[in-house]
């Protein structure tokens, strides 16, 4: 599970711009990994590829990793220095949208870092970002009508948002609303091998009567993820780059609606 971040790039001519980007990256990309004598020094591009959707992105950063070892001497550990290396993943979608990871010790100002220094290699202009920091009851409902399985559930706003498509069965419409008369939000949670998606009162009166907070669950594929109003996006994906790029742009969809 990785935290995914969306952003979008205000002036990116893909149709137009987006092959001179990707092979100014293929150009630019990173040598001698493993092999840096200055811990922290090495950030790059090492992979890329593109098709009329999307162009995928794979960077790497290392940074230092402070250890210490045991020499036979009781009174005293010995401090040594090493690095690690990361690798993430970028996809910049034709409409503009960007979706990439970010953890611990890869943060979003390496991103943008980059891919600046991309767009300044290939004669672009420096790249302006619109960053989304939350995310429209549309897009909570993509996820949750797409998923196959729910294990756990945040509404507010109990019985008072409009429906979609259509109103709920009387009943469920009456548990539904007198629900709201007493509580502002609900959250629910299931076992691991139950679905909310099964109870009737959820699927056809909460999840559609109220506005969803946080989804978390199995989507389509049966990859495990968790979506917060907030902005906030944690999923597993495939580590396959091929495989990993369909992905993010399959979230892209959803977040965003069908790409133009």
């Amino acid at each position: 599970m990785g935290l995914l971040i969306i952003t979008r790039l205000k002036n990116l001519d893909f149709k137009n711009k987006s092959g001179a980007l990707h092979s100014k990256i293929e150009e630019i990309k990173l040598k001698g990994r493993g092999k840096n004598s200055k811990f922290g020094a090495l950030k790059g591009f090492v992979y890329s590829f593109k098709n009329n959707n999307y162009l995928y992105i794979k960077i790497y950063k290392e940074y230092e990793r402070k250890t210490t070892y045991f020499d036979g001497d009781p009174s005293s550990l010995k401090k040594v220095s090493g690095f690690n290396g990361e690798y993430k993943s970028i996809l910049i979608a034709s409409n503009g949208y960007v979706l990439y990871e970010v953890s611990r010790f890869f943060h979003t100002g390496d991103i943008k870092e980059l891919l600046k220094e991309a767009f300044r290699k290939t004669g672009l202009e420096d790249p302006e970002f619109e960053d989304l920091n939350e995310f429209s009851l549309k897009t909570m409902r993509n996820f949750y009508k797409s998923a196959i399985r729910v294990s756990s559930l945040t509404v507010k706003e109990v019985g008072k948002v409009a429906p979609n498509p259509h109103m709920p069965p009387r009943e469920i419409e009456k548990a539904t609303q007198d629900m709201g008369k007493a509580t502002s939000s609900v959250t629910m949670n299931s076992s691991r091998t139950q679905n909310l998606k099964s109870s009737q009162v959820i699927d056809e009166g909460l999840a559609r009567r109220s506005d969803l907070s946080e989804v978390k669950g199995k989507d389509e594929d049966g990859a495990s993820f968790a979506i917060n109003s907030n902005g906030r996006i944690i999923a597993s994906v495939p580590n396959k780059d091929e495989k990993k790029a369909s992905k993010f742009y399959k979230i892209i969809e959803k977040i965003v609606g069908i790409l133009q």
